[in-house]
C-alpha cells in the first residue's frame, strides 16, 4: 500500500502551526529580467511564514512573533547552513541541472515580522566555482532542498527522463534517536532537540523570479512535522525516566498515515504535474512509532532522567510532513516503585469518559497537521495509577486527555 499525500498550501493553525510547502511543475515564466546565459545565477534564500528555517530556534526573548492574532516561531538561518538547488530549464530541450549552496557568512538576518510574515533571510553561495549557470530560453524554474542531498543515495533522483522530468527527493526521519548522542539531539539543560539536519526544507514554490539586480530569491518551507513535549512528574513523585515514544494507529483502506518515521520522498508525477509525499516501501523502512531513548542519561544510577515536579523536561523530535498525524498515543516508559520498567501512555484525543470504553473510531481524537510545530506542555506522569486515571500502563488503555495550555 502506498501512502500519496498530495502537498497542501492550506494554512490552518493548529495549536503552533508552521507553515505548509508546496512543489509546483516546470511552467514558462515571462520576466522583465534578461537572463544571461553562462553567466552564474546569485541567490538569495528566506523563510515562509512561521518557522521556516533551520539550525536555530528563535525564542523572540522568549514571545512569539505574532502575525494578526496568530502566533508563531521563528527559526533562522545559521552561517554555512548548506543545501542542494536544481535549476530546470528549456533550452533546446528539458534540461536539469544540480549545485550545492551555503549560507554566506554575515549574511544573515535573523527572524522578524515582514509583509505579513515571520522570515530569516540569506544569501548563498555555490560550494564549488561558477554554481548553477543561466541557459537561454524562457522556462526557468528553481528548487531548493535542505539539507544538501546525498548523490550517492540511490532513493535520490532528479533527472530529464525520456523528455520528462523524473525526480525522488528521499527525507529520513530517525525512528529511535538516543538522547546522549549529539549526532540525534541537542540538548541545553533539560531541553533537547533533535539535530537541525533532520529538519528538513524544500521550497515553497518554483515560481522564483528574479529581483531587480537580477538575484533570485528562494522561499523554503518545513517538510517535517515538529512535537515539542513538556512533562514534569506528578505530585511529590521522583520518577526514574527510560524512554518515550510518539506512536500513531491510524490507517484507512488507501492512505497509510500512520506511518510517522523513516524514509519519506517528495515524488513529481508526470501524469498529474504534481509533488506526492510517499514513504519508502519495503520492510524496516518506515514506522508509526518514533522513540527518544533516555538510558544513557546518567541523572538515574541505572540511567536515565530522574523527574519531579519542580524539576519538568521539554525535548523536541520531527516527523514526516504531508497531511495529517491522527489517533497519535504519547508513551513514557518510567521505573515504577517495584523497580519495574512500566509504560505509562496516554492518547492525545480530547477529554471523553474513559468509562465508557469507547471504540478506537468513537474516541475524540486530535487532529495534528503535517508541516507544523505542536507543543504539548503541562503533562504531569504519576508514578503510580489507578484504573480511572487519565495515564495507564500501556497504549492499549490509554485515556483521553488536552491540556488548555496546548494553545498558547
Amino acid at each position: 500500500m502506498t501512502m500519496k499525500t498530495r502537498y497542501s498550501t492550506a494554512i490552518t493553525v493548529v495549536l503552533l502551526s508552521l507553515a505548509a510547502i508546496l512543489f509546483t511543475g516546470c511552467k514558462k515564466s515571462h520576466w522583465g529580467f534578461r537572463s544571461r546565459p553562462g553567466e552564474e545565477i546569485v541567490f538569495k534564500i528566506r523563510s515562509n511564514t512561521g518557522s521556516d528555517t533551520r539550525t536555530v530556534y528563535n525564542d523572540n526573548n522568549g514571545e512569539y512573533f505574532t502575525v494578526g492574532e496568530t502566533k508563531y516561531e521563528g527559526l533562522d538561518w545559521v552561517d554555512g547552513d548548506a543545501m542542494t538547488l536544481a535549476y530546470v530549464f528549456v533550452d533546446g530541450g528539458l534540461g536539469v541541472d544540480l549545485a550545492d549552496y551555503s549560507i554566506v557568512e554575515g549574511s544573515v538576518t535573523p527572524s522578524s515580522v515582514s509583509d505579513g510574515r515571520v522570515v530569516s533571510l540569506g544569501t548563498l553561495k555555490s560550494v564549488k566555482p561558477n554554481g548553477l549557470q543561466w541557459h537561454d530560453g524562457d522556462v526557468h524554474q528553481f528548487y531548493a532542498t535542505y539539507p544538501e542531498v546525498d548523490y550517492d543515495d540511490p532513493n535520490f533522483v532528479f533527472e530529464v527522463e525520456n523528455g520528462q522530468m523524473n525526480a525522488k527527493v528521499p527525507y529520513y526521519y530517525p525512528m529511535v534517536l538516543d538522547s546522549a548522542n549529539e549526532d540525534d539531539m541537542t540538548k541545553d539543560g533539560r531541553v533537547w532537540v533533535e539535530n537541525m539536519k533532520y529538519a528538513y526544507m524544500n521550497s515553497l514554490d518554483s515560481h522564483a523570479a528574479p529581483l531587480a539586480d537580477g538575484t533570485v530569491q528562494l522561499t523554503v518551507g518545513p517538510h517535517f512535522t515538529a512535537f515539542e513535549i513538556e512533562v514534569r512528574a506528578q505530585g511529590e513523585d521522583t520518577i526514574p525516566l527510560k524512554s518515550f515514544t510518539l506512536s500513531s494507529s491510524y490507517s484507512t483502506d488507501d492512505v497509510e498515515d500512520g506511518l510517522i518515521g523513516g524514509t519519506f520522498f517528495l515524488n513529481y508525477h508526470n501524469d498529474d504535474g504534481d509533488w506526492w509525499n510517499e514513504h519508502l516501501e519495503g520492510e524496516g523502512n518506515t514506522s508509526n512509532s518514533v522513540t527518544l531513548d533516555f538510558s544513557n542519561e546518567t541523572e538515574y544510577a541505572d540511567g536515565g532522567i530522574l523527574l519531579t515536579n519542580d524539576n519538568p523536561i521539554k525535548f523536541t523530535i520531527f516527523t514526516r510532513g504531508g497531511y495529517v498525524h491522527y489517533k497519535l498515543t504519547i508513551g513514557f516508559d518510567i521505573i515504577n516503585g517495584a523497580g519495574e520498567r512500566v509504560n505509562r501512555s496516554l492518547k492525545l484525543a480530547h477529554a471523553y469518559d474513559i468509562t465508557d470504553e469507547l471504540s478506537d473510531n468513537q474516541i475524540p481524537w486530535i487532529w495534528f497537521y503535517g508541516n507544523r510545530k505542536h507543543r504539548i506542555s503541562g503533562l504531569e506522569l504519576p508514578l503510580n495509577v489507578s484504573k480511572l486515571s487519565l495515564w495507564y500502563e500501556g497504549q492499549t488503555y490509554a485515556g483521553g486527555y488536552i491540556n488548555d495550555d496546548w494553545n498558547d
